[in-house]
């Protein structure tokens, strides 16, 4: 029991940790750590009348079982935990090796892309087709105009709204949407913040960043139960184009091309030079993030998307 929550709340610290990287989505890694399914499912069972009816008659055990709340509670300790670790240790990283560390992030990528379409295989033409939509979703987030800070906290509440939304749903990443708000900075600032101790400076940020991510989970997972149940094919096709679109920003050889406040919001995308050292490090770092994959995914029964999709 004491083993299967522990590795519970080291699977919540991966996704809660690759949320905050942007173009990789905690919504995918949890599907590659197999607990995507289950949380959904346990998510929808808290938002359940059933459930809020047991809660009120006062039968807290069997709605505790009911919403599997010790899943749930490790699950949300390892992300919180993931992300005052990563969101440090990333901000570091990215500082001073961000080249290397986006090759890490592009091996994860491009290994969590082939087992999402190997879980698919034979692919039949509608498979292709939602593969096609995702794929071009996701490429065209490249072309939006990244918006300015906004620290108002409306502004933050539908930041929360928006990021909840891509990192439940596999393949979109909420750090990258918040990037494009303006508002990544001032997420991992406040996160640090945290950490540091600083609880009121950050909770002037995360208070209404949290709120929106509850608004924004009421409003999806019901309707991610239903996909997960009567599309589940369609579902993990669509995020395998997600995934694919997502390795273009993580692709580790760029330049700055155009700043704003401060911030690159365009690159130029240079070609792999193997007589270049630094392009050798990095494609070993490429080749570690698409190992760890292969591990988590041997550490795990395999991904099975059986279901028809019309």
């Amino acid at each position: 029991m004491i083993k299967q929550i522990i590795a519970l709340i080291i699977k919540g610290m991966v996704v809660g940790g690759c949320n905050v990287v942007p173009g990789v989505s905690g919504g995918t890694v949890a599907l590659l750590l197999g607990i995507y399914r289950r949380l959904i499912e346990a998510l929808h069972s808290v938002f359940a009348k059933s459930s809020w009816n047991l809660l009120f008659k006062g039968q807290f055990k069997l709605w505790w079982q009911k919403i599997q709340g010790g899943f749930l509670l490790a699950i949300f300790i390892g992300v919180f935990l993931g992300l005052l670790v990563f969101a440090r240790l990333l901000n570091w990283a990215f500082e001073l090796y961000e080249s290397l560390t986006l090759a890490l992030f592009l091996g994860m990528i491009i290994a969590a892309a082939w087992y999402l379409l190997k879980s698919l295989f034979p692919l039949r033409r509608i498979d292709v087709l939602w593969l096609i939509i995702g794929l071009v979703v996701s490429l065209s987030l490249f072309f939006m105009p990244v918006l300015s800070e906004n620290s108002s906290p409306l502004y933050l509440v539908l930041c929360g709204v928006v990021a909840m939304i891509s990192m439940v749903i596999p393949g979109l990443s909420g750090s990258y949407l918040l990037l494009l708000l303006g508002n990544y900075t001032l997420m991992l600032e406040a996160i640090n913040n945290l950490s540091q101790g600083a609880y009121q400076e950050a909770f002037a940020v995360l208070g209404w960043l949290f709120l929106g991510c509850f608004v924004g989970l009421i409003g999806m997972v019901k309707f991610l139960a239903w996909l997960l149940k009567h599309y589940e094919r369609a579902l993990i096709a669509n995020v395998s184009g997600f995934v694919l679109g997502s390795m273009l920003l993580l692709w580790p050889f760029k330049q700055a091309k155009e700043m704003l406040d401060g911030k690159v919001v365009s690159y130029e995308y240079l070609p792999l030079d193997l007589m270049n050292p630094q392009h050798w490090l990095a494609i070993t770092l490429f080749i570690i993030g698409a190992a760890l994959i292969v591990l988590l995914q041997n550490c795990k029964p395999k991904i099975k998307a059986t279901k028809e999709s019309n």
